[in-house]
């Protein structure tokens, strides 16, 4: 996309918002999965389900793929050109 002329700000905001919205995309899924099994886990099973623990895991694992994202725009916006196409 460089080669083509794009800008690296257009490159890197749409990193960065693909990488929100597949980290939103996981962690809703994984809240609906675990609901899921928890209703259909035997009454013998202990499991614990805490709101709390849940929702900051589900923030921070969004927050810490954000800045995983950011660390491929560095990348992007480092490289030259020419030597992305080679």
């Amino acid at each position: 996309m460089k080669a083509q002329g794009i800008s690296s700000f257009v490159i890197g905001s749409s990193v960065v918002y693909q990488t929100l919205l597949m980290a939103v995309i996981g962690a809703t899924l994984g809240l609906i999965f675990t609901l899921l099994t928890a209703l259909y886990l035997p009454a013998k099973v202990p499991f614990a389900f805490s709101w709390e623990l849940i929702g900051i895991t589900m923030v921070l694992m969004i927050v810490f793929a954000v800045l995983g994202g950011l660390l491929s725009v560095r990348q992007i916006v480092r490289i030259d050109p020419s030597q992305a196409i080679s």
